[in-house]
């Protein structure tokens, strides 16, 4: 079965494989429920070929029908893991708590149910050969998505293309990219071939965190433009690139430093740079002159020194064993001093006490009655008998004199020598001062002496580490140019891999001339080309146009080549394209009508693609009927919404 467009300058003909007589994949049917059994809000046939869904924007609020919320749900079913934002998702639940969705999807003519909740179910169903309904009255334990998703990428997604496109993730994650290409957002207002998903719309496909480079990849993966070979190629040409990058960094640090070495070596050997040669032949000559240069100066000897060097040395040595032992002397007394003194305080402080007792026990009286004691003795008093010593009073306090007299004078001791060693360390200090001098003085003149060797060793020294730097830059160029000539070699592999892809991007770029001529006619010149990192459409029409309709234009133009590739199994992704209208304001409704003629030239009477557009801008007369009209919105009234509720 073959089928061409009429108007294709070029005899474009797009020839479905034979045994192909219906699409590979597609949607039949889209389902919601307000819950499991319940009443059904939606039964959405689709079919295969053109499918509108029109939202008439007659009344001004042609935008809150629910056409994006459509497409969402569509995404839904086919694996995405959202249906709307967060917030429009609690509006739903609010209105529909127990609310479910269904799809019928088609897979190489096998259909596959699938059930997904839309308010707080949990529970994701999607069987193979099981009817929608029964499915979602049934109560089959969860499945999940997965059985879905494993199925389209056998059907789709070659061997190896996960290398190509998220080769880190194992989750599916070709599909959903696949699938974000499939059906843009309507947020990213078909600006960029590449611009797939809008974070407005609050989608987790992994598409959003993707480089722009990294969805041409895939795009180029999808249509078996690129390999894995190709990928590895262009991998091994990025690592060898930044080692060729180190090295070079490397190789101008060695070379600087030869270069300030070898200027050097020339000025402390009095060297003619003239006369020296380039190269090792030169650096073993500045090496001979260093090491004539170092014969010729006597070698210092390490334990010889100027005359009285090391007299000075042990007269110093003996100043500081004085110096610390005054130190230390003094520092015990000036520790000791204070220690007397409380002590002093502490016996004299006793003084008084000792001889009021000393004086009491001349005249004692009774404690009792407080009569003196001769009187009490004498008329025979009972109550006391026990009297101070008084010769025990006494020479207690005669030992507290001695005491006091004898800590005072360790005290004038103390302060004495105290006195004798701060003057006695202030000259050994400076002594030992004067003593350091002098022997820094001969320790100079010591490194004065060796000084000249030393220098003529650094230069030998030097010369043989501009020997081994020279070594290191011979070795490092090597390598370089080992690289480079690698590099080189994988960039020829690369240049071919990418010449056999040529004939893909020949017969998409062909496709996309016919659609432009086929839209805006025979003048018009449509191209595709790919860059390094991106791929470039673009439209000539007295000039290259570059209109914000016109660019919308080139994306929706691209879509529509890409799914007449698939249709003839010419990419790894289905026949089956989504767009939310595409439409731009300032594009002439002329050649808007015209994308639904082309739409529906790709096919026949049993078309092998499904294209399903929403719009909000009336469709051509024709298509606004049965077969090609699916639905039918309008936001003004609740029960005409997608959902059939106001949210």
């Amino acid at each position: 079965m073959k089928t061409s467009l009429e108007l294709f300058k070029n005899a474009v003909v797009i020839s479905p494989p034979k045994d192909l007589t219906e699409p590979r994949f597609w949607v039949r049917r889209l389902v919601i429920w307000d819950k499991a059994g319940g009443e059904v809000i939606r039964d959405i046939p689709l079919k295969a070929g053109l499918n509108v869904v029109w939202t008439p924007d007659e009344d001004g609020i042609g935008h809150g029908g629910g056409k994006s919320l459509f497409c969402r749900l569509l995404r839904y079913c086919l694996g995405e893991s959202s249906y709307a934002t967060e917030e429009q998702r609690e509006l739903v639940v609010e209105k529909l708590p127990n609310a479910i969705v269904g799809a019928e999807v088609i897979i190489n003519k096998s259909v596959w149910s699938v059930v997904r909740p839309l308010g707080v179910r949990r529970r994701h169903l999607s069987v193979e050969g099981v009817d929608l309904e029964v499915l979602a009255e049934s109560d089959q334990a969860s499945t999940g998505i997965e059985p879905l998703l494993d199925a389209i990428e056998s059907a789709f997604l070659s061997e190896g293309i996960s290398d190509l496109i998220c080769p880190r993730r194992k989750d599916h994650s070709n599909w959903l990219v696949a699938l974000a290409w499939l059906s843009r957002d309507q947020e990213c207002r078909f600006d960029h071939p590449l611009d797939w998903r809008s974070a407005a719309t609050e989608t987790d496909s992994p598409a959003r965190g993707m480089t722009m480079t990294d969805r041409f990849d895939g795009v180029r993966s999808f249509l078996r433009a690129i390999s894995v070979e190709e990928k590895q190629l262009r991998n091994s040409i990025s690592v060898l690139d930044d080692e060729k990058k180190s090295l070079d960094r490397e190789l101008s640090h060695r070379r600087w430093e030869i270069k300030n070495l070898k200027t050097h070596l020339l000025d402390v050997l009095s060297i003619d740079p003239a006369e020296l040669m380039d190269g090792s032949l030169g650096y073993s000559v500045l090496k001979t002159a260093a090491e004539k240069n170092l014969n010729a100066i006597q070698a210092p000897n390490p334990n010889k020194g100027p005359s009285h060097l090391q007299t000075e040395r042990i007269t110093l040595s003996t100043i500081q064993s004085k110096y610390e032992k005054a130190k230390a002397d003094l520092q015990s007394v000036e520790a000791e001093i204070p220690l007397l003194k409380n002590l002093i305080k502490v016996i004299d402080s006793a003084h008084p006490g000792l001889q009021v007792r000393a004086h009491g026990a001349k005249t004692y009286a009774c404690p009792i009655c407080e009569v003196p004691i001769d009187q009490a003795l004498a008329e025979g008093c009972k109550l006391s008998h026990k009297i101070p010593n008084l010769d025990d009073c006494k020479k207690r306090l005669d030992q507290n004199r001695e005491e006091l007299a004898e800590q005072k004078q360790k005290l004038s001791n103390a302060e004495t020598l105290q006195a004798s060693l701060t003057t006695d360390l202030s000259e050994i200090t400076a002594s030992l001062e004067k003593q350091k001098q002098k022997v820094t003085a001969f320790e100079q003149q010591a490194e004065a002496e060796k000084e000249p060797w030393y220098k003529a060793k650094r230069n030998l020294d030097d010369a043989n580490n501009l020997i081994s730097l020279a070594e290191k830059e011979s070795s490092l160029t090597g390598q370089l140019e080992e690289k480079s000539a690698r590099s080189d070699s994988l960039k020829e592999s690369l240049r071919k891999q990418i010449n056999a892809q040529e004939k893909v991007l020949s017969s998409l770029s062909e496709r996309f001339d016919a659609m432009t001529k086929f839209v805006l006619g025979q003048e018009a010149q449509g191209g595709v080309s790919f860059t390094s990192n991106s791929l470039k459409l673009s439209i000539q029409l007295g000039g290259n146009r570059t209109t914000s309709a016109i660019d919308s234009l080139k994306v929706v133009l691209f879509d529509l080549a890409v799914l007449s590739l698939c249709v003839e199994d010419k990419a790894n992704l289905p026949a089956f394209w989504i767009h939310d209208s595409p439409r731009e304001a300032d594009l002439g409704l002329s050649i808007y009508h015209k994308l639904f003629d082309l739409v529906c030239e790709l096919g026949t009477e049993k078309p092998c693609y499904q294209y399903i557009v929403t719009t909000t801008t009336r469709p051509p007369e024709k298509y606004s009927v049965k077969p090609w009209l699916s639905l039918t919105l309008r936001g003004s009234l609740p029960a005409e919404r997608l959902l059939r509720i106001n949210l």
